[in-house]
């Protein structure tokens, strides 16, 4: 079985916590990590694993199934759109974007280029979201043409997460 070759963009957090679950997976090899901290690659990845502090570099570098993005969305500077054109998969942590508008790029890109792409937004599969779907495809919750959606938690860690 050959497995799907990854790399992850970001090594904050949610980074390491992606790099550990997908370590774990027989069918994917972390073949590459992309931190703009080079001490932190060195800090949480294997040895084996090539490390790389420019994206640009490890994309040109290396062969990609797909690629892990975990940065604030402050700091995309046209990755998404680099690696949708060279046909790579994308999962991207969210939030995606600042605004509409590059959210909107991001997507076009993936479409465009025929990719599939995730968004880490773990809520989708909570059993609240699930019921509201199924509401929707039987057509007893009618056409949505509004909704409006309430998320609290504790943002106070990180001053882009509140803006």
């Amino acid at each position: 079985m050959n497995k799907l070759k990854a790399a992850i963009y970001g090594l904050g957090f949610m980074g390491q916590t992606h790099y550990r679950n997908l370590i774990k997976m027989k069918e994917v090899s972390v073949v590459a990590v992309c931190d703009i901290d080079l001490e932190r690659t060195r800090e949480v990845i294997d040895k084996e694993i090539k490390r790389y502090h420019n994206f640009d570099t490890m994309l040109e570098t290396e062969v990609l199934d797909f690629l892990v993005i975990c940065l604030p969305p402050f700091a995309h500077n046209g990755e998404f759109e680099k690696a949708a054109a060279r046909g790579i998969h994308i999962f991207i942590e969210k939030p995606v974007a600042l605004n509409t508008l590059k959210a909107k790029e991001m997507y076009d890109a993936a479409k465009l280029n025929n990719i599939i792409s995730q968004v880490g937004y773990h809520q989708r599969f909570g059993s609240a979201i699930q019921k509201l779907k199924k509401y929707m495809e039987e057509g007893v919750a009618g056409k949505p043409c509004l909704f409006d959606g309430i998320y609290a938690c504790n943002s106070l860690h990180a001053p882009w997460w509140r803006d």
